[in-house]
C-alpha cells in the first residue's frame, strides 16, 4: 500500500471511529411481571406505539425466541419437556438454564443494539428467575447465586426503566388465586429492592389495556424520585 493510500485508509478509521463515539447511548426498557398480567401483550403495543413515534425498537424477550437460538431451545424445554426427551428436572437446573440463555441473548442481541444506539424492549428481566425459582421451592442459596452471576453479565449496563405489571389478579384461570397473589408479592419485594439502582414504575392492567398503554408512556418519562416505594433498599440477593 502506498503511502497515500494508506493515509486515506487511517483517515477513514479516524473518521468511522467519531463516529461511533458520537452514537447516543441505547435504551433498556424491561416489562416485568406474573404470568396472566398482560405484560407480554402491553410490552408489544408499547414497542409499536415508540416506532410510531420514530423510534428505532428491537422487541426481545426471556429467555428467548429467536430461530437457532438457545433462548427458543430452553422456552422449549420448559413448556415441553418430553419433546426434548426429559422426563424431569428440578427448580435450579430448569432457572439455570433460563440463565444461561439469558447470557447468549444478552451478548448476540441486546448489547449489540443498545451500542447502536437504538431502543430495546425486553420482556421479562433476572427478576422473573428469582420469583418463579423462588416460588417452586428452589434452594434460596443457589437461586441467587445464579442472579448474582447473571447480574454480573450484566456488568454497568441496567435498564433505563423497569415496567413492572400487576392486577388483582390473573388473566388466566390456571395462574390466579394463591400462586398469583404469592408471586406478585415476591415482584413487588424485587421493584422495592431493585428501585435504588434503576427506575421502577408499577402499572395496575386491571381495567382496559388501552388505559394501561397510556399510564405507561407516561411513567416511563417520569423522574427517576417517583420510584415505587422507599430507594434505600440493599440488593435482591442479599437477602
Amino acid at each position: 500500500m502506498s503511502p497515500q493510500s494508506r493515509t486515506i485508509v487511517d483517515v477513514m478509521y479516524l473518521k468511522d471511529r467519531m463516529t461511533i463515539a458520537r452514537v447516543s447511548p441505547g435504551k433498556l426498557i424491561v416489562f416485568e411481571g406474573p404470568d396472566g398480567a398482560g405484560k407480554t401483550s402491553l410490552a408489544a403495543r408499547y414497542a409499536e406505539l415508540r416506532r410510531k413515534q420514530g423510534d428505532v425498537v428491537t422487541s426481545l424477550s426471556f429467555p428467548g425466541r429467536a430461530p437457532g437460538s438457545l433462548g427458543r431451545a430452553v422456552y422449549g424445554i420448559h413448556h415441553d419437556p418430553r419433546k426434548f426427551g426429559i422426563n424431569a428436572m428440578t427448580p435450579e437446573s430448569l432457572q439455570t438454564l433460563h440463565v444461561a440463555a439469558h447470557l447468549d441473548t444478552i451478548d448476540r442481541y441486546v448489547r449489540p443494539v443498545i451500542a447502536r444506539g437504538e431502543t430495546v424492549i425486553l420482556d421479562r428481566y433476572w427478576w422473573s428467575t428469582w420469583v418463579y425459582g423462588v416460588d417452586s421451592g428452589a434452594n434460596r442459596s443457589t437461586i441467587d447465586a445464579l442472579i448474582d452471576f447473571e447480574r454480573q453479565h450484566w456488568g454497568s449496563l441496567t435498564p433505563n426503566v423497569v415496567v413492572l405489571i400487576t392486577r388483582e389478579d390473573s388473566l388466566r384461570a390456571e395462574d390466579g388465586g394463591l400462586a398469583w397473589s404469592r408471586r406478585l408479592s415476591l415482584y413487588r419485594m424485587v421493584a422495592e429492592r431493585e428501585q435504588s439502582r434503576y427506575p421502577v414504575r408499577v402499572i395496575s392492567n386491571e381495567t382496559t389495556e388501552n388505559d394501561a398503554l397510556d399510564r405507561i408512556a407516561a411513567a416511563v418519562d417520569q423522574p427517576r424520585e417517583q420510584n415505587v416505594g422507599s430507594a434505600n433498599h440493599p440488593s435482591t440477593t442479599n437477602r
